[in-house]
């Protein structure tokens, strides 16, 4: 799934069986567009929107025993009519616009760029086909940055036409899958698969993992440990993010961390864990908590402790097992503590 917001506020959602949806209301409603003949393309890869609000989307076509097919289309009209600009029968998967209406879009392993609405292209960056392009994102300073599906980001500051590496903080295996910034001076976000967010504080030179802190709002537990699949910010203070359950809202996005800010108040020893650990933590306040364990689905697994607790530091132990008292499989497995409804969630590796 794929995300815009126009200058009107209109939010359009893409998804991967050939639906465009647009709200004009903050995401309360939503309209299907229609895409006439290019119904039969089964995945929007991205929506791209120029400072005319021409409505710029690259769309793939896969049938079984059949080749891969794509398009560029183009909108002038909000989605009521389209138009094929282009690059027919390429790898077309990311695309964005920069505050200057460059077109940046990524085809095969080069990234291309149009300073005429799509009209003409030339290459400007060529990186290994192997790093899957998969987010662009446009600060207001003009930025441009260039996520990859193998744990590399890359920014331009002079029109796309020279490109820095810059993910020395970011873990090896991550898969980068968005990337935005809520309005504030040099900050971005950077949503992964399976590893929560990562915030940089000086326009991507740094950046540091906040796993799941901060997400509060309409944006549920169960989304937030593996489905960032994009993000967009409507410049009046809501984050829209799309995942495989749908479209959500991040309403309080000034609650993303300060750089100083402590990260984590959970220690779980040992990690990874075969047969027991020992969560520990501490309470400032007496509160009402919960500590839950989930699976990389969302689905909850076990209830460690709930209810009303002193303040104090405390250790829970888990044996490992589910609600009904089976040791779990091997793998990845996230916890919540929630206290006071301000939650913390990281991982728990189950080693057999």
């Amino acid at each position: 799934m794929c995300l815009n917001v126009d200058s009107k506020g209109n939010v359009y959602a893409g998804t991967y069986n050939s639906h465009l949806y647009k709200s004009s209301n903050n995401g309360s409603s939503w309209d299907t567009l229609n895409i006439g003949e290019l119904k039969k393309y089964t995945e929007i890869k991205d929506i791209a929107i120029t400072l005319k609000d021409y409505l710029i989307v690259p769309v793939s076509y896969y049938h079984v025993n059949s080749p891969m097919s794509n398009k560029l289309i183009i909108s002038k009209d909000g989605g009521l009519t389209w138009d094929s600009i282009g690059f027919d029968n390429k790898y077309i998967y990311r695309i964005t616009v920069d505050k200057n209406d460059n077109i940046f879009i990524t085809v095969d392993s080069s990234i291309y760029k149009s300073t005429d609405d799509g009209n003409s292209w030339y290459e400007v960056f060529k990186y290994e086909k192997s790093l899957n392009a998969s987010c662009f994102f446009v600060t207001k300073n003009n930025s441009i940055f260039l996520g990859t599906r193998n744990n590399r980001i890359f920014r331009s500051t002079d029109d796309g036409e020279f490109w820095v590496h810059l993910t020395k903080d970011l873990d090896s295996n991550i898969r980068v899958s968005s990337l935005a910034s809520p309005d504030m001076e040099n900050r971005i976000i950077c949503g992964t698969l399976y590893d929560g967010y990562y915030v940089s504080f000086d326009n991507g030179d740094n950046w540091t993992n906040f796993k799941f802190r901060g997400m509060t709002g309409d944006i549920p537990l169960q989304i937030a440990p593996h489905e960032f699949l994009d993000l967009a910010y409507d410049g009046n203070g809501t984050m829209y993010a799309a995942t495989y359950r749908g479209v959500y809202k991040w309403e309080d996005i000034t609650s993303v961390p300060n750089a100083n800010e402590e990260q984590k108040n959970v220690i779980i020893l040992p990690n990874p864990v075969s047969s027991s650990t020992t969560f520990k933590f501490n309470i400032q306040d007496e509160s009402n908590i919960r500590l839950s364990i989930f699976d990389i689905h969302g689905n909850i697994i076990n209830t460690i402790a709930e209810g009303m607790h002193h303040p104090g530091n405390y250790s829970l132990d888990w044996n490992v097992c589910n609600e009904q008292g089976n040791h779990l499989s091997s793998g990845m497995y996230f916890y919540q503590l929630d206290i006071n409804g301000r939650k913390e969630v990281g991982k728990v590796m189950v080693v057999k």
